[in-house]
């Protein structure tokens, strides 16, 4: 029978027997035990929370109050309860924070729900009234519920009523009283393991101890990569369960067990527990199951173990390196992190944007081909594992080698990587010489840059196959901080700028001719400054021309390669020089129609160069 506060006095859409909306308002429960009484939190306010192990609130709540006539202890259970419940009691007031007692999650079945509250074993002193909240985890968890009020007594955990086998789980391979998975317990000659997918399963076993024996029951569990591994288990009487231990781990044998279950847990009756293994690399691993007792208990007796089994992600390679450049091969390497065998690598330009399609191999390091000399790449590798790819690692730059020597005409504008290609920059991480750091450029929109004394820029090898001149164009930051620069050919200064103050971009030309027919480098040595954010002087648009030198051997026509000393007529890039006495004696002559080129001309004392009426003279730099 309920008794209580009437329905018509509550406010809200309330159902008839129910809990009340406040402890003022409680429905009343008497009578013997046990009481069930069922009803809905929808509609009701969120009047009281407690943690109970887990934080939450919002959730609407109802209360009931009983006091006993006698000292009585009772289970406070809401199975069959159609939401996440939460349940706690406040002995005679409402103490916030300190309920009598609390209750959040006690079922997780189909039988009496997910998530669902129970209270075992509460201590009810006669003549003191307790009032029972029935609320949810958050403001989404109401609905209908079921209250059982009974008196707690004698309990046996019940295979079937109070634990079950999940209905996905694996029923193990052998019958109680049989021995068809007990792994190294068996005779050499039988043995078997119980399988466990290398995604893992729940299986659901019986066990048994009597007379001094023991079922045992071995499972074998196959990782091909490294896995996130951990146990849960319950049974119908206790259980000792976990991993067998090896002096080799992922390789276990027989004859190389240590004799222990480590790590391992009881679980059991009705209780469960679990073991938490960790991250374990690929391998072979064997676990064990069996009684706690070692009589008393015949067939048959029941459990259940989850095998919960999570691959790592995939882990990126580390450490990329490029050695053994070549002008068009290199050797791509880096340091494995996880267990992959093969992998994927892409070589992009520098800065490149990768397709992230890449080139499988199971080589590392890998050698590649096809590279170009004196090009800048950008290096990316992941790995494969069986559950996919790992992200890209990268991107490392290299730049290839120089091929040789590089023939004339040559030039340099500074517009591409730092240092250029074929350049050397033995400073390059102390920024002696630098791209484009402050000034402004000659042409294009890059330049080289130097603010330290000492600092040295060497050119790429140039074999002078002819008359050349080097030619160069220079300015300083500043006009009040003077600046010095030496360019040399090994140990021969071939040119020298001391204090010069020239904000406005200078061209310096400096015949190589006593250097032809060798191979040569230039340096550019700065000689001012401590680098930081001292001035400096910009370095732009570097060549070597070839010299073109008036010989007038056939005739006086511009335009007749025999004429000059290489054998081809001056373009637009190349320096002419008109001696006072060539060789065939005659001076030349651009004729009517003739357009003629260079980039300078030089005409000695003496020496003349006729223009006839049709004919044009264009010097790009005069």
């Amino acid at each position: 029978m309920l008794t209580g506060t009437s329905w018509a006095q509550l406010p809200g859409p309330l159902a008839p027997l129910q809990g009340g909306e406040d402890v003022a308002t409680a429905f009343v429960l008497s009578g013997p035990l046990p009481i069930i009484s069922t009803g809905t939190t929808d509609g009701y306010l969120d009047d009281y929370n407690e943690e109970c192990g887990f934080v939450g609130s919002g959730s609407p709540d109802v209360v009931y109050s009983f006091t006993p006539a006698s000292g009585v202890t009772v289970d406070l259970d809401l199975c069959g309860s159609l939401y996440d419940t939460k349940l706690y009691v406040y002995e005679n007031i409402v103490t916030p924070g300190t309920p009598y007692d609390c209750n959040d999650d006690f079922y997780y079945s189909f039988e009496c729900g997910f998530y669902v509250s129970k209270i075992e074993n509460v201590y009810l002193e006669a003549g003191n009234t307790y009032y029972i909240v029935v609320d949810g985890y958050t403001d989404m968890d109401f609905g209908d519920y079921i209250l059982t009020i009974s008196e707690s007594g004698p309990w046996q955990c019940e295979w079937g009523v109070d634990l079950t086998c999940p209905i996905w789980a694996v029923e193990e391979n052998e019958t109680c009283g049989e021995d068809a998975n007990g792994g190294c317990d068996m005779d050499p000659v039988t043995q078997a393991w119980e399988s466990v997918p290398a995604t893992g399963a729940a299986f659901c076993g019986t066990t048994w101890a009597d007379g001094g024996l023991r079922d045992t029951d071995w499972f074998e569990l196959v990782l091909t990569e490294a896995s996130y591994v951990s146990l849960t288990a319950d049974a119908d009487q206790e259980i000792l369960y976990g991993l067998v231990e090896t002096t080799t781990p992922g390789m276990p044998d027989c004859s190389t067990l240590t004799g222990g279950i480590n790590p391992s847990n009881f679980a059991g009756p009705c209780f469960e527990t679990y073991v938490d293994l960790g991250t374990l690399a690929a391998g072979t691993y064997w676990f064990y199951v069996e009684m706690a007792a070692d009589d008393g208990f015949p067939c048959e007796n029941h459990y259940r173990i989850d095998f919960s089994v999570n691959p790592l992600p995939c882990p990126t390679p580390e450490a990329l390196s490029v050695t053994n450049i070549t002008p068009t091969t290199a050797d791509l390497g880096w340091i494995e992190t996880g267990s992959a065998t093969t992998w994927e690598y892409e070589i992009v330009p520098e800065n490149g944007t990768p397709t992230e399609i890449g080139t499988p191999t199971n080589s590392n390091p890998v050698t590649i081909s096809g590279l170009i000399s004196s090009t800048s790449y950008d290096f990316y590798v992941r790995a494969e594992c069986e559950s996919g790819f790992s992200s890209w690692t990268g991107p490392l730059n290299f730049t290839t080698t120089c091929t040789g020597t590089f023939s004339i005409p040559w030039a340099e504008g500074f517009e591409s990587t730092w240092p250029p290609a074929c350049w050397t920059d033995p400073e390059t991480l102390n920024f002696g010489w630098d791209q484009s750091t402050y000034g402004t450029e000659h042409s294009g929109s890059e330049w080289a840059y130097c603010n330290k004394a000492g600092a040295q820029l060497v050119s790429p090898d140039l074999f002078l196959s002819s008359d050349a001149w080097l030619v160069f164009w220079y300015r300083v930051e500043s006009a009040v901080n003077p600046q010095d620069l030496t360019v040399k050919i090994g140990e021969n200064v071939i040119y020298q700028l001391t204090g010069t103050t020239s904000e406005t971009y200078q061209e310096v030309n400096v015949s190589l001719a006593a250097y032809t027919g060798q191979t040569i480098s230039v340096s550019f040595t700065g000689g001012t400054g401590a680098g930081g954010v001292d001035p400096g002087i910009c370095l732009d648009d570097v060549s070597v021309k070839l010299e073109y030198r008036w010989t007038g051997n056939l005739n006086t026509s511009w335009s007749e390669p025999g004429n000059w000393s290489i054998p081809d007529v001056p373009d637009s890039d190349g320096i002419v020089v008109i001696p006072s006495s060539p060789p065939g004696i005659v001076f030349p002559q651009i004729n009517n129609g003739v357009t003629a080129e260079c980039y300078k001309i030089s005409v000695s004392p003496g020496a003349s160069v006729m223009v006839k009426t049709g004919g044009v003279l264009k010097v790009m730099n005069p």
